[in-house]
């Protein structure tokens, strides 16, 4: 459980931190929505390597069994 709410935060900041620059770039360039649908699509790219990562520990321990 407590992987599974670690990696629920860190997904939650990634996209909140690119979305948000996306956002403010939006705001800033006058570009809306393309930056903030950029933002949203390096989010994404950011956190598969963390879900990837808690799929192998989780298949691991799955062997482990």
């Amino acid at each position: 459980m407590g992987r599974a709410s670690a990696l629920g935060w860190e997904m939650a900041i990634l996209y909140t931190f690119f979305m948000g620059g996306g956002f403010y770039l939006d705001q800033r360039f006058a570009t809306s929505p393309w930056l903030l649908l950029l933002g949203m699509l390096l989010g994404t790219v950011a956190v598969i390597p963390s879900l990837v990562k808690a799929s192998k520990m989780s298949d691991d321990e799955e062997t482990k069994r």
